[in-house]
């Protein structure tokens, strides 16, 4: 039996709202997993955190340009592909991105249509056979815990090899910039769920407004901008791992629906009426003190006891 691969997901980079938009719509109704960016820094944050297939930029932007984000893009996931657009395109700015590394060079305006059978077409190509799909996932560093001398890192290595065999959800606490994601990252690639999906939800530096789509995704029309159906990053977690970073910040209303998906296991999109049952272990993290925002009725004591499963 074939093994089935997981929607393939397109990075978009554009200073143009209007673009972000159009292509979204379009390339989310092919059934793809899209994330958007409105310059190129952001969008490097994208790359390193979540799965990326294919990237779309813009060349003009303010910052960082298309040129610099493609070669950071080499630097960093060698092998990537990157389609770039630009409104003044010539033939030595395309062979000078050709050279550098971009798949295809396209002009602005662009024909939607066209674009968008060009990236499926791409993603095609790139794609690698199923069954060595995740070969580009990294190996468990088991070894590291032989290579650390400080007798707390020792018992924080063996604390995570426990973890990592089981499926419990996890909730790392520290102050920021302890690496918390790390922690995270490592449980994921030690696990038996290395091979699929680490999705990270930054609940932190989303708007509260913005969080709930984000998470649960939303149906065409069910509010003002909704142009087409979106998937949402519990939904993208499936059979991997979703990591809540700083869920200590998320609103009462959010960590209701954040228990009743933890407990059912199964998520409905903003304006939808069916069900679509998830599979994902989740791994939160905060720097917030979490006994006494329960104390002060600011978190949930049930949502902390399920988030912080014993072994």
């Amino acid at each position: 039996m074939q093994e089935s691969r997981p929607p393939q997901s397109v990075l978009i980079v554009d200073d143009d709202p209007n673009v972000l938009e159009v292509l979204d719509a379009r390339l989310s109704s092919c059934g793809l997993n899209v994330y958007k960016s409105n310059g190129g820094r952001k969008a490097l944050q994208v790359i390193k955190t979540r799965s990326i297939d294919l990237v779309v930029s813009d060349v003009k932007m303010p910052e960082m340009d298309g040129m610099t984000l493609l070669s950071e893009i080499a630097r960093i996931q060698p092998g990537l592909p990157v389609i770039l657009l630009t409104a003044y395109a010539n033939i030595a700015d395309a062979v000078k991105a050709v050279k550098a590394g971009a798949v295809d060079y396209v002009e602005k305006p662009f024909d939607g249509k066209a674009l968008t059978e060009k990236i499926q077409t791409l993603l095609e190509e790139f794609q690698p056979p199923a069954s060595s799909s995740s070969s580009a996932v990294p190996a468990p560093e088991t070894d590291r815990e032989e290579q650390v001398k400080s007798p707390a890192m020792k018992n924080l290595y063996g604390l995570v090899k426990k973890v990592a065999n089981s499926s419990v959800n996890v909730l790392v606490l520290g102050e920021s910039g302890v690496g918390k994601e790390r922690i995270a990252n490592m449980i994921h690639d030690m696990g038996p769920r290395r091979k699929n999906p680490f999705v990270v939800v930054d609940c932190g530096a989303t708007p509260a407004g913005l969080l709930e789509s984000e998470l649960f995704g939303h149906v065409k029309g069910s509010f003002t901008h909704a142009v087409s159906d979106k998937k949402g990053l519990i939904e993208t977690a499936d059979t991997g791992t979703l990591f809540l970073d700083e869920i200590g910040n998320i609103s009462h209303e959010m960590q209701i629906r954040l228990l009743r998906f933890i407990e059912d296991r199964t998520i409905r999109r903003i304006g939808g009426l069916k069900g679509t049952p998830v599979d994902c272990r989740i791994i939160a993290a905060t720097n917030a003190d979490l006994i006494e925002s329960i104390k002060a009725g600011q978190f949930r004591e049930d949502l902390f006891f399920v988030s912080a499963s014993s072994p």
